[in-house]
């Protein structure tokens, strides 16, 4: 598996690379790290994760589907190593996952194929890409399953719009991975 940061630095050099006279904070900038929005607008988009996972795992699926196309929740595993690993799991999850993986696909990909082809495309072919980054939801054979990937990534990629920044997605994402780790 290959580890958010190691994404994030390699996708930071490649774009330096690509911008040698522009300053990192203005690479940042043109691919989403701009103006920080509120705090309450945070804590809604982080709350917003939180809800449709629930929405999907607590009340669509087990209304429409059976408990078995859930995706098994590794607690035992997880309860097997030292609290250090644990903490250590945690903190990625909820930061260095979803700023990664955010830079990558709202960032970068779709700040680039929005400028080349139209929205709406550009806005398929990253949502693809990152269903096909987490292979566990969609091996779930879960019609509900897929049906939250899309709606979670399209989410993410209208926050990016709206909000003009990767911050709104970022927490939308911190809150989905929260909700499906912890919550669920």
């Amino acid at each position: 598996m290959i580890k958010p940061w190691l994404i994030f630095a390699i996708l930071l050099l490649a774009l330096k690379g690509h911008f040698p006279k522009e300053s990192l904070r203005k690479i940042l900038a043109l691919y989403g790290f701009g103006p920080l929005p509120s705090l309450k607008i945070l804590l809604c988009a982080f709350g917003a994760g939180i809800l449709v996972v629930q929405l999907f795992t607590k009340v669509l699926i087990p209304i429409f589907e059976s408990e078995q196309t859930l995706i098994p929740h590794p607690s035992n595993e997880l309860n097997a190593l030292p609290q250090l690993f644990l903490l250590l799991i945690v903190l990625n999850l909820f930061t260095l996952v979803p700023v990664a993986e955010e830079f990558l696909f709202r960032g970068v990909l779709y700040t680039g194929l929005a400028a080349i082809w139209n929205k709406p495309l550009a806005m398929i072919v990253t949502s693809v890409g990152f269903m096909a980054l987490h292979p566990e939801n969609l091996s779930s054979g879960s019609t509900l399953t897929h049906l939250g990937m899309v709606v979670i990534t399209a989410m993410m990629v209208v926050a990016r719009e709206k909000s003009g920044a990767l911050y709104v997605p970022i927490m939308l994402h911190a809150g989905f991975n929260f909700s499906s780790a912890v919550i669920s």
